[in-house]
């Protein structure tokens, strides 16, 4: 298996529209990690980079918007931890 897949940190960004409309992205049959698939925007962290910074890299990588970076002070920004309890 490819480790590109593999982060223990990821970003995740859902931007609502006021009639509750969320942006997602299609990706192309090519896509290296959903082909065909609809998503919402996000990827995982870089080295060093923390949420906000991976969170409006992504933004802007996969959709062109660049303000994102100040969006999350001024509007509703929040962070989540899931984590995975086997046995």
């Amino acid at each position: 298996m490819s480790d590109k897949h593999l982060s223990p940190a990821n970003a995740i960004v859902l931007l609502q529209r006021d009639d509750g409309r969320i942006l997602a992205v299609r990706h192309n049959a090519t896509s290296g990690t959903c082909p065909n698939q609809v998503t919402v925007i996000g990827g995982k962290l870089e080295d060093g980079e923390f949420l906000d910074e991976g969170a409006a890299r992504e933004l802007s990588e996969e959709v062109g918007i660049t303000s994102a970076q100040t969006a999350c002070g001024s509007a509703s920004c929040s962070t989540s931890t899931r984590r995975t309890v086997s046995g």
